[in-house]
């Protein structure tokens, strides 16, 4: 197959896993934890807002970044994306709030956290629930997980407080978990 049709074989089979609206071209096909799409192309698997720009924009220069204007990792439209630096990448995580580690800046007020984080699999009233049924209805870690669809590590670290921080305790759940009435 020559470079022409293998790259319009290419583009049929991009396109067939996005859905387009009048905005965003939504991904459809697998996606990787924050949200970006994947895709195989030229013979490794790429994030596929990379891979729609090199199809409808051309080459990515090297070194540089493939970012989004409308902050939505599944898009791939090539008039939501622009090419920037890794600075710039960085620079516009910490502008929308979704630096989640490491050095640098860090502002917690606009932080995407909770049930707006795209591995979220609780909400602020399941974690309520849950720190309700273990520090007053005296359930485990691994049985509040299975009744409320989560993995045992969720389900601790939201009841201990080590996620979900912005989820105050109850006057009630902090004297039981203190030992004090």
């Amino acid at each position: 197959m020559n470079d022409i049709n293998h790259r319009l074989a290419s583009e049929v089979r991009f396109l067939s896993k996005v859905q387009k609206t009048e905005g965003c071209w939504e991904w459809q096909a697998r996606r990787e934890p924050f949200g970006h799409g994947s895709f195989y192309f030229q013979g490794r698997m790429v994030k596929a807002h990379r891979v729609a720009w090199m199809l409808f924009r051309g080459e990515i220069p090297e070194g540089m970044c493939v970012l989004h204007h409308c902050d939505n990792p599944p898009c791939v439209n090539p008039e939501h994306l622009y090419i920037g630096t890794k600075a710039d990448n960085h620079a516009d995580m910490v502008k929308r709030g979704r630096k989640r580690r490491g050095k640098g800046v860090y502002n917690s007020t606009n932080m995407t956290r909770g049930e707006k984080h795209p591995s979220a699999k609780l909400t602020e009233e399941l974690v309520r629930k849950l720190r309700d049924d273990y520090y007053l209805g005296g359930g485990s870690f691994l049985g509040l997980a299975k009744l409320y669809g989560c993995s045992y590590n969720a389900s601790k670290s939201a009841i201990l407080g080590l996620t979900w921080k912005h989820v105050l305790f109850t006057k009630e759940q902090k004297e039981a978990a203190s030992g004090c009435k």
